[in-house]
């Protein structure tokens, strides 16, 4: 796949979730649209009563039934991708007050860049099948907590020193096609681009399979958006999620 074909595969999937076309985020206009369960969908183990997706164009916001009317008229009205800026959330969430807004993220797609992976550490790989004693452990951003059916964790690659683990990148499956990217490093082994090293190679093991590796960062994680650059992805789309608060 080229990084255009990528890109459109990705921004249909991402039409798919948000139960929109994929024109709408190249709209003039913010698209409220209802949130209906499809097959194909990526799962997070739960369903988001609101969701706001942009391009970096016009905002999909992607609602359950019992909302609709209450935000569509203030997301209309709303400037394009403006209606992420914290003013406008703000607003938003305060017509859902039962609502807190759980995570602002920033997607990445991969260019095909060669970057420098070379390391005085060992390198190692581990398949889905070797994963599952890791889990429990400190790798809180490259796994899943425990295996998860609908976004199992499939590759992983490790920089070893002394015998030991002191950096990981892995990816989850998503979907099919979709496999994102998350990476742990030791708090004294941070600074020595173990964290570049091995997500560069596991997206390049990912393009390798004829998969799409893709690299998410909250947004003020700073230090992951730097590694996320470095490596070659580049910012695609926002998704931004509101919950439920808890009583």
């Amino acid at each position: 796949m080229t990084e255009k074909e990528i890109y459109d595969y990705v921004k249909a999937q991402i039409a798919l979730e948000s139960c929109c076309e994929i024109y709408d985020y190249d709209s003039d206009k913010n698209t409220v649209t209802e949130y209906v369960q499809k097959d194909g969908q990526r799962h997070f183990g739960r369903v988001f009563p609101i969701s706001v997706t942009t391009f970096g164009k016009a905002c999909v916001v992607t609602a359950e039934k019992e909302y609709i009317s209450i935000i569509s008229d203030f997301v209309e009205k709303s400037d394009g991708h403006e209606l992420l800026c914290i003013n406008n959330l703000t607003a938003l969430q305060a017509l859902v007050p039962e609502l807190n807004l759980r995570l602002i993220l920033h997607m990445n797609l991969p260019k095909f860049n060669n970057v420098d992976t070379s390391t005085k550490y060992e390198i190692r790989w581990y398949e889905q099948k070797d994963i599952g004693q890791f889990y429990g452990q400190w790798f809180s951003h490259a796994l899943m907590p425990q295996f998860h059916p609908q976004h199992p964790d499939v590759l992983a690659v490790c920089a070893i020193d002394k015998c030991e683990i002191v950096g990981m990148a892995a990816c989850q499956a998503d979907t099919d096609m979709m496999w994102q990217i998350g990476v742990d490093v030791k708090k004294e082994y941070r600074g020595k681009r173990i964290g570049t090293v091995l997500s560069a190679l596991l997206k390049e093991e990912i393009l390798r399979r004829g998969k799409i590796p893709y690299y998410g960062t909250l947004e003020a994680n700073i230090y992951s958006q730097r590694i996320a650059y470095e490596i070659g992805f580049y910012p695609s789309w926002i998704e931004c999620r509101m919950l439920k608060k808890v009583k």
